[in-house]
């Protein structure tokens, strides 16, 4: 293991004891699955390991005027930037179990 698969090494495994979920991919074209129960075997040459990811949230400005919708990192900027024609929505990314 080099340095820099060390570090995403040290990195999943701080993920795991902070509580975040981390996922395995047994397989190098399998797709990846929670880990399951209990603590995991570590076993970086023969397994892939990565912290499950987050959906993203945007929030987008639609307007009854006209056509154009704007996308927002934040509801406050959103919120800030609607106007009174404006409706602002959350939208969250659903991620595909892999």
């Amino acid at each position: 293991m080099n340095r820099e698969e060390t570090k995403k090494a040290i990195e999943v495994m701080q993920a795991y004891v902070d509580g975040e979920k981390v996922q395995v991919k047994v397989m190098h074209n399998s797709g990846w699955q929670g880990y399951g129960k209990g603590a995991p075997m570590w076993n970086w040459e023969k397994v892939d390991y990565r912290i499950k990811p987050k959906p993203r949230e945007v929030w987008i400005n639609s307007y009854s005027d006209r056509l154009r919708v704007d996308v927002f990192d934040t509801e406050d900027w959103a919120k800030h930037n609607c106007g009174r024609l404006g409706k602002t929505t959350k939208f969250l990314e659903v991620l595909e179990d892999e």
